[in-house]
């Protein structure tokens, strides 16, 4: 039962926005407090029992992601570290970065299992054009992001989409992403 409670603070502990600076305790179910509670404390310590069930974040709002590397129109190795970071306003934070990179030229998609370009998803429906970057210093409203891809020279566009804990994306559904670049690389 501890495991369970354990989880469930955790989860409380993602949807508090950071400026709200509420800490929460995890307390041993033995201790005169039902398994559903957790304690709630703000920043002058004033405390008391919060039900897990009770707090529930409304987090409709679509996740941003900024490109940083590479700047568009940039000419880059064929190694390169592709970087960025993404923004939660809605608290949730950010559960991925979906990536993909596609051939200029031919229209292709890079196979990130294949290291080769063809279809965005396979013959099963697998998405083997998209891969989630590598996220760090994440908090509730933030996260960097890494992905490193190698390609052969050619002209590409990169595409990265920010999908928060809510499950919420700046993605209309209709093929178009909402943040790319234009690149090259020589």
């Amino acid at each position: 039962m501890t495991h369970a409670i354990a989880i469930r603070v955790e989860t409380m502990r993602r949807i508090f926005y950071r400026p709200l600076i509420v800490q929460i305790f995890v307390l041993a179910t033995s201790i005169f407090f039902a398994p559903d509670t957790a304690i709630a404390s703000d920043s002058v310590d004033k405390t008391q029992p919060t039900s897990a069930e009770n707090l529930v974040l409304d987090d409709s709002t679509a996740p941003e992601t900024f490109i940083t590397v590479p700047a568009r129109s940039d000419t880059v190795g064929r190694t390169t570290v592709f970087t960025g970071y993404s923004i939660d306003v809605g608290g949730s934070g950010i559960g991925e970065v979906r990536i993909a990179i596609r051939d200029v030229a031919t229209e292709l998609w890079f196979d990130f299992a294949r290291r080769a370009f063809g279809q965005i998803s396979d013959s099963s429906g697998n998405k083997v054009g998209i891969r989630n970057a590598e996220l760090s210093d994440a908090t509730d409203s933030y996260a960097n992001w890494s992905i490193t891809v190698t390609l052969p020279d050619g002209e590409y566009q990169f595409f990265a989409l920010a999908v928060d804990n809510a499950n919420n994306s700046q993605y209309s559904g209709k093929g178009v992403w909402p943040v790319s670049v234009p690149f090259s690389v020589k």
